[in-house]
């Protein structure tokens, strides 16, 4: 999907599900803030954190085999923006990431902007929040990664001086 240009992502945990994998929300958006993708999926590997079920997401998480082909398809020749880029990306299948024609990171682009360190404590990586809240921006306005990467779409155009 290269004619997308700039795709804004964000990769959200919903917890561990009944059957012991841990389940994350991905989800993709193009430079209006449509959805491109929003998905469920299994994590690759059993992870054992301490967590619930994960709330009703409406339909059985996709296969990690399933979500890898459908975001590589998403990914390809687009430039992909998330938040913390090695936590962010490191959560994408490896064919998406290859697909992309680049991946870059709107922490660090806010960090250019007004300095490293404003945000946060000493050592302590930004939160998204605390970087919209500096600038102004409204923070997400839902409890899931679609909402996450409309405000990493905002907080990318702001930290460009737009």
């Amino acid at each position: 999907m290269s004619e997308l240009g700039e795709i804004y992502f964000a990769v959200r945990s919903m917890g561990v599900s009944s059957s012991g994998y841990h389940v994350l929300q991905y989800a993709f958006v193009d430079s209006r803030g449509e959805v491109v993708m929003s998905a469920y999926t299994h994590a690759p590997s059993p992870v054992a954190l301490i967590g619930s079920a994960p709330a009703n997401v409406g339909a059985e998480p996709l296969s990690p085999e399933a979500f890898e082909r459908m975001a590589t398809q998403v990914c390809a020749g687009a430039r992909l923006i998330g938040f913390h880029k090695r936590l962010q990306a490191g959560l994408l299948p490896d064919s998406a990431r290859r697909a992309a024609a680049g991946v870059h990171c709107a922490a660090r682009r806010f960090e250019k902007r007004v300095g490293r360190g404003k945000v946060g404590g000493p050592g302590e990586a930004a939160a998204l929040a605390d970087c919209l809240a500096y600038a102004g921006l409204p923070a997400p306005s839902g409890d899931d990664a679609v909402a996450d990467a409309r405000a990493v779409r905002d907080l990318w155009r702001w930290a460009q001086g737009g």
